[in-house]
């Protein structure tokens, strides 16, 4: 869910489930910058219990989000059948992957339990 760039937000992509866990503040402390934020729509649209990743967090109950870029206004083909390859954009992605290295690095190194879910 990285295709396009987000578009007016100063992030660079969101959390789903971005209340549930200390990950997005964490994530963004280790790369020394403002990339992971919280979009009120992933929310909205219950984005957390929609995705793959949530029965992870339900049988483990640790933090388990998808970092995202498509917000409903930036792409037309979210579950269309006309989303294909040449509607992606490459450099975005290869920009943020570049830039989410730091946070990954981050993430993969912390102590266990720095990465939480929130009481």
């Amino acid at each position: 869910m990285i295709g396009v760039p987000l578009v007016g937000k100063e992030y660079t992509a969101y959390l789903t489930g971005y209340e549930k866990s200390n990950l997005a503040n964490k994530f963004n402390e280790y790369s020394s910058a403002n990339l992971a934020g919280y979009l009120p729509e992933a929310k909205e649209y219950q984005l957390f219990f929609r995705s793959d990743n949530y029965p992870f967090f339900k049988e483990f109950n640790v933090p388990c989000h998808t970092f995202c870029t498509f917000d409903f206004t930036n792409f037309d083909y979210y579950h269309h059948v006309d989303d294909e390859i040449d509607k992606l954009d490459f450099k975005h992605m290869t920009n943020l992957v570049e830039a989410f290295i730091p946070g990954v690095e981050g993430v993969v190194n912390s102590s266990k339990g720095e990465i939480k879910l929130n009481e």
